[in-house]
């Protein structure tokens, strides 16, 4: 559906000074709303609770005033015995969560503290977490859990939010998409709010809370958050226990980097808490994230927004790394963009005083739809939708999609007529139910079987018992789904119907022609002749033996005379063993003199010689067939030193194999007379 968006801005500055950027509640109402997901994460619903607003007014004093806050979770805070082997560690600092020296984290800390990797390695997190360090802690703190959390984004992501991983995680904190659905994060093809670090935060402080929820302790927890609370629960079920370092002990209980995700944490952790113990020179804290928000339209490039505030592209895009193709996300009324802090007054009066934004035309992708058939209902080539919305080269467009259209395109969409060369191709078996009528859909990029028959009303048994499709399957773009539908039924408008297009039989003939006219060929039915091998048919037809084998479904180790043979071929090929397969001729030899007359007319082009055939053999005890055989290869032998006075004639010529019955093969030629 085509959208104008409304031309007003509304301006709003999140931060006024140069403290670091501090989440409120009007930063998670950005959020979207969680899914029922949730559910499966923490086992059981989350109780809704309704105060009233002079309830919280009130809740809001008493935080103030009375600070002390029971936790909802258990924060552990011990001191452990410090293995031999790393005694130089005595009298550290212990994080918030429970420490154990198991091997993995002495080597840990050995790897950080004695190499010179490992020191540049967690010398580099270290400064790199100011940047995020004050906002994290404090949304830690606001949600009661312990800060070691903290160095989770540390060693899932090293603070760098355009991370993302080969299993698709992304962003501060590495959610999963369907991680990010659950948890309220936009993720489209304009937005992915896992790039956000403020929202992300936000919104991974539930997933901890779920997760210790379910799990009760927070190394199991943890390490939940990086194998997936579906693994853990399989392995506690299978193993029996909820200990996680009992499962490190056992065969296969957890992947790799789930067994070292918690000696990993605990040892960042230390390391981070007790610097002088390792060595790591001065810190140079990374500047903290802060930053000005305004508001604009949604559709509007962020060239556009430079060039109207002044303030550096560059500077804009590094602040707004969740936006995807440096644009607004079309069809939104009001969208917030980051600007610098010390841009943010000058951005926002240059802002109030420009007019010049104009409506920003969107159309929403629907079902069925593609570039081809969007550019066609606008007027608009499919190139130029393609460059404006920076789409990838095999990007898929899913429905409610939000696209972004030329100035140039049509004010109304308009009626889109169907190809008339559309053929589509049906099994044979397949019948139209009395009472129905047949209808095709044309399958899209991101189409299965399940989205299909969810939008045109149809059980996905009956689609599976009117194609040979799988149930599961990616369906590729331009297949035809046929569907049958009584004369009631509601037609979905992407249906085509049987009148439409012209429909051909599968491995008929039609079928073949069509396809094969495309390439210029022509399907024969060679019927295979006394001395023939697939080597020469292949010759005589300008083919080759893999083809052969391929088209005939057989790897056709042996061929027998008489056998028939399907041959692909350009058509001046095919004409002469065409004909003659289709009249059936006798054996040359046998005709007498009509063959002079059938010769001219089957001629092979360009002068080739037409293969021919030996006569039959006549009817002879096999003792009788080894003594001629054995006359025709003396004949054979002795024909150089043959005078003869005449020049046979060439119809009495005639080609000959004869095989002895030592098993040598024999070639020659032998006079009739």
């Amino acid at each position: 559906m085509l959208n104008f968006i409304p031309l007003f801005i509304v301006f709003i500055t999140s931060q006024v000074t140069d403290t670091p950027f501090i989440p409120n509640n009007e930063t998670r109402q950005r959020l979207k709303p969680q899914s029922h997901g949730r559910i499966w994460v923490r086992g059981k619903p989350v109780k809704e609770v309704i105060v009233a607003d002079s309830v919280i007014s009130i809740q809001i004093m008493e935080e103030i005033v009375f600070p002390d806050k029971k936790p909802v979770v258990k924060i552990e805070k011990a001191t452990v015995p410090v293995p031999s082997e790393i005694s130089w560690m005595k009298g550290y600092k212990s994080p918030d969560i429970p420490v154990k020296f198991d091997q993995a984290v002495i080597q840990y800390l050995n790897y950080f503290r004695n190499t010179r990797g490992g020191r540049a390695t967690i010398k580099n997190w270290i400064e790199q977490s100011y940047r995020y360090r004050q906002m994290i802690l404090s949304e830690l703190k606001k949600n009661s859990l312990p800060s070691a959390i903290l160095y989770i984004a540390m060693i899932e992501s090293g603070f760098e939010i355009k991370t993302k991983s080969y299993a698709g995680a992304a962003g501060l904190w590495q959610f999963m998409k369907s991680g990010a659905d659950i948890y309220g994060l936009r993720v489209n093809r304009w937005i992915d709010q896992r790039y956000s670090p403020e929202l992300s935060t936000i919104a991974v402080m539930d997933y901890f809370r779920d997760l210790y929820f379910r799990f009760g302790n927070w190394h199991t927890a943890l390490a939940a958050y990086n194998c997936g609370y579906g693994r853990m629960l399989q392995t506690m079920r299978r193993y029996s226990t909820d200990n996680y370092w009992k499962m490190l002990t056992y065969e296969n209980a957890l992947p790799r980097e789930t067994r070292l995700y918690i000696p990993k944490l605990i040892a960042v952790a230390l390391a981070d808490l007790n610097r002088e113990k390792f060595n790591l020179g001065k810190i140079n804290p990374a500047p903290a994230y802060n930053f000005s928000e305004v508001s604009v339209p949604g559709g509007i490039s962020f060239s556009r927004i430079s060039s109207i505030t002044g303030v550096p592209l560059k500077e804009i895009t590094e602040l707004n790394k969740d936006f995807l193709k440096n644009y607004t996300p079309p069809g939104e009324k009001l969208v917030y963009v980051r600007v610098p802090m010390k841009n943010g007054k000058t951005a926002q009066a240059a802002l109030r005083k420009y007019r010049g934004f104009t409506p920003v035309r969107t159309y929403t992708v629907e079902f069925g739809d593609d570039l081809k058939y969007i550019s066609q209902s606008y007027g608009v080539s499919a190139t130029s939708i393609k460059k404006l919305n920076e789409l990838g080269l095999n990007e898929k467009l899913r429905p409610g999609t939000v696209l972004l259209l030329p100035a140039s395109a049509l004010a109304q969409k308009k009626k889109v007529d169907l190809p008339e060369d559309i053929i589509v191709n049906v099994p044979r078996e397949i019948l139209v139910p009395r009472g129905f009528k047949r209808y095709f859909y044309k399958t899209t990029d991101g189409d299965t079987l399940k989205v299909v028959s969810k939008n045109i009303g149809v059980s996905i048994e009956k689609l599976l018992s009117w194609n040979y499709y799988e149930e599961d399957s990616q369906l590729v773009n331009g297949l035809y789904i046929q569907v049958f539908l009584n004369e009631k039924a509601k037609i979905h408008p992407k249906l085509i119907s049987e009148s439409s297009i012209k429909l051909t039989y599968i491995d008929s003939t039609e079928f073949h022609d069509h396809y094969l006219n495309k390439y210029k060929k022509v399907r024969v039915v060679y019927r295979i002749r006394r001395g023939d091998t697939l080597k020469s048919i292949a010759k005589k037809f300008k083919t080759n033996v893999r083809h052969l084998r391929t088209v005939n479904h057989s790897n056709l180790k042996e061929i027998k005379p008489g056998q028939d043979l399907i041959v692909y071929t350009p058509p001046h090929y095919s004409k002469y063993y065409k004909s003659k397969q289709l009249k059936n001729p006798v054996n040359r030899n046998e005709r007498g003199k009509e063959a002079t007359k059938t010769d001219k007319v089957n001629k092979v082009p360009d002068n080739r010689k037409r293969a021919s055939s030996p006569p039959p053999e006549k009817k002879s005890s096999l003792k009788k067939k080894i003594i001629k055989r054995k006359t025709a290869v003396v004949a054979i032998k002795v024909k150089p030193n043959h005078v003869s006075s005449r020049k046979p004639e060439k119809s009495q010529e005639w080609n000959s194999v004869f095989t002895s019955t030592h098993g040598k093969t024999w070639e020659g030629t032998e006079n009739k007379d």
